[in-house]
């Protein structure tokens, strides 16, 4: 993926499980397997996919805020189950637009969202010495 400006965007994923069919058992099952995704190498996250035998459904991952450029997103599949596959049925990346009123390549409503997820507020009497942030 290519973006012209800082992007925040979101992958969705549509997938169901597929069981290798057996006779020893009419059941179908829900269960629970996931997506690793990795932006440029690096890890963002564990997303689960659950859903029954040939169900599909939407797996959302929320993508960090990217820098303007080229990008590549890596999706990994983990599954414990030796008889069970996943089948893609799409993958989509989605962006919202909106204004950039300050003209640094990022647009406003990203600003925001990250300045509420992450920031430091101002120590109000005034005091100063060495602290540990851990996050």
């Amino acid at each position: 993926m290519n973006f012209p400006t800082n992007e925040m965007v979101r992958l969705v994923v549509n997938a169901t499980h597929q069981w290798s069919k057996s006779s020893c058992s009419p059941v179908t099952p829900i269960d629970t397997s996931a997506f690793l995704v990795y932006v440029d190498d690096v890890y963002v996250g564990k997303f689960p996919l659950v859903t029954a035998d040939g169900v599909y459904v939407d797996v959302n991952a929320f993508l960090p805020v990217l820098p303007a450029g080229e990008h590549t997103v890596k999706l990994f599949w983990e599954n414990v189950y030796s008889r069970l596959a996943v089948k893609i049925q799409s993958l989509e990346l989605q962006s919202l637009g909106g204004p950039d009123n300050n003209a640094n390549g990022t647009k406003d409503w990203i600003e925001a969202a990250v300045n509420a997820m992450a920031g430091i507020d101002r120590i109000s009497n005034g005091e100063q010495g060495i602290t540990n942030i851990e996050g």
